[in-house]
């Protein structure tokens, strides 16, 4: 059973003393606090099936935030993007030998529906969601060690929020 995000679509004015700045890549868009910016870094826990993966973080940092487009197969569109959405922030634990998030949510957003799964992967914490739309799937995931989970939640979940299709 998924349970609602707890972060609302229009989180990101909870984090303004953040100092968030809009940046645009290829295909999404996104709001980071001051000082993160894009790092050019081998990526931990890579997947070839998900595609260009851009990394992005700051100096002093306790985790580091991957982004990605995954398109859709035009001959089998999901049915249900909520469903879809959450159906791959599980399959990334399994993928992985981790059958149970810590925790998984979902919601509907206006331009689409957004999947969160939380694991704990050989001593790091790893957060998952997948921003789904008709035509294309934004991955993000955000690694650090397990006991600098809660150090950046309100950082991860307002650049979370923050992230559209461009």
């Amino acid at each position: 059973m998924q349970r609602a995000l707890s972060i609302p679509a229009d989180a990101v004015r909870w984090y303004l003393h953040l100092r968030m700045e809009r940046l645009t890549f290829e295909g999404f868009s996104i709001e980071f606090p001051a000082g993160w910016g894009e790092l050019h870094e081998e990526a931990t826990y890579s997947d070839p099936t998900e595609g260009q993966r851009r990394t992005f973080g700051r100096p002093g940092s306790s985790g580091v935030l991957y982004v990605s487009l995954l398109p859709h197969d035009p001959e089998d569109p999901p049915e249900s993007l909520r469903d879809h959405a959450g159906a791959l922030a599980r399959s990334w634990g399994k993928a992985r030998g981790l059958f149970s998030p810590l925790s998984l949510a979902s919601l509907a957003r206006a331009d689409g529906a957004l999947a969160c799964a939380e694991y704990r992967l050989a001593g790091d914490y790893v957060a998952v969601w997948y921003l789904s739309s008709d035509d294309l799937t934004l991955q993000a995931s955000y690694v650090c060690a397990w006991p600098h989970r809660d150090d950046e939640r309100a950082l991860r979940e307002g650049m979370i929020a923050s992230m559209t299709f461009a």
